[in-house]
């Protein structure tokens, strides 16, 4: 019994872990050259403070030791779903069974200019945090597009490395799904204490090279000039290969509720869009599809019971240079309720909806008393911090 598992960040992983726990060779394909790592900490690598090997998940003897095929630089470039076979560094290999699980690619902004070798950069692969790295230095300046969590993670992490570092998010505010506008006023506070420009409701209308950095111009005409820009405006699945291999797609690789695209070819992680619910980009969340994705395609190859897959809500949760925020649910253009904080340079919200039940939790600084408020979101399955 074989199964093929394409990608290798964190549901790759899990899913590889365990299919082999329960008897199953494995081949696992990843693009890239490196062992594969965690994802969130390339913010560490490309900002100068962790080492790169330092973030990967395990030794390469880790793989050799359990029997798991680890292909390292070997994009999968063709599927065939009805064989269970792919395509990857010119060789073909075939499966009782596959999990895909290639992943995301950050979004591009639609006015940016920009040339091979050029100081404007994403952050999504070790690649791109090593080109990064040999930009920052103290005293740069960084211009950040966009205030996801990502950027905002950036941002702080750049400052404590003496980075002068600008936000630009579009949006009124940061983080305006998760946070309401009480908790984002007090977390833009957080970062301006730090000397980070923040400027929200703020359009890009040009992102090019300029001489030796590169220069920013916002609607309106504000000028912004830097050594080096970060695009950190979120995410799109990776559907091209399955696109290719005839599988439905919408946002994501489309599944039934046991995370089955087609018949033993089992989704898991950024990629997937299970039983009509988007992909949601979150590391808990991708983990737990992997190993049931590993699981269900060790079960479809040995005849057993596929089981459904049971969606939860990871909290989004950031912490970089003494700046923690941990938030779940939904805040937009809802009635934000202040708690009573624990100490000072805290703050704990929840927002309503209009009949008052609790819609969602937001804390910066703390964390007291989240889980609790968490569990009583309805209908909101929550993987606990």
């Amino acid at each position: 019994m074989r199964i093929g598992i394409i990608g290798a960040g964190h549901a790759g992983i899990e899913a590889a872990m365990a299919a082999r726990n329960a008897g199953a060779e494995v081949a696992l394909f990843s693009a890239e050259p490196v062992l594969p790592y965690f994802r969130p900490r390339l913010v560490g690598v490309a900002m100068g403070i962790t080492a790169p090997e330092a973030i990967a998940f395990h030794p390469a003897a880790w793989y050799q030791d359990r029997g798991i095929d680890l292909h390292m630089g070997a994009p999968v470039t063709a599927l065939d779903v009805a064989a269970r076979t792919v395509i990857a560094n010119g060789g073909t290999e075939r499966f009782d069974a596959m999990v895909l699980a290639c992943g995301a690619t950050p979004r591009m902004a639609p006015v940016c200019c920009t040339t091979p070798g050029s100081p404007i950069f994403t952050l999504w692969s070790m690649a791109d945090a090593l080109q990064i790295r040999q930009r920052v230095r103290p005293g740069a300046r960084l211009v950040m597009i966009g205030g996801s969590s990502l950027g905002v993670e950036s941002a702080l992490t750049a400052c404590g490395q003496q980075v002068q570092v600008t936000i630009v998010e579009g949006l009124p505010r940061l983080f305006p799904q998760l946070l309401g506008s009480g908790a984002a006023v007090f977390l833009r506070q957080q970062l301006e204490s730090r000397a980070i420009v923040v400027r929200t409701g703020h359009a890009v209308a040009s992102l090019a090279p300029h001489g030796d950095g590169v220069r920013v111009e916002l609607a309106g005409g504000a000028i912004c000039e830097a050594e080096l820009a970060m695009i950190c405006i979120g995410a799109r699945s990776n559907l091209e290969l399955a696109q290719q291999a005839g599988l439905a797609t919408a946002q994501g690789v489309c599944t039934d509720d046991c995370l089955q695209a087609a018949e033993g070819v089992f989704v898991a992680g950024d990629v997937c869009q299970a039983a009509g619910r988007l992909p949601r980009g979150a590391v808990r969340e991708a983990m737990a599809q992997g190993r049931m994705a590993g699981a269900n395609a060790v079960a479809f190859a040995t005849g057993g019971q596929l089981q459904a897959f049971v969606p939860m809500q990871s909290p989004m949760t950031l912490r970089a240079a003494g700046v923690e925020i941990v938030a779940i649910g939904q805040a937009s253009g809802l009635v934000e309720e202040r708690l009573p904080d624990g100490a000072a340079g805290t703050y704990r919200a929840v927002t309503r909806h209009t009949d008052g039940s609790l819609a969602g939790v937001q804390m910066i600084g703390t964390r007291e008393g989240f889980d609790e408020l968490a569990a009583q979101i309805g209908g909101l399955r929550v993987c606990r911090t």
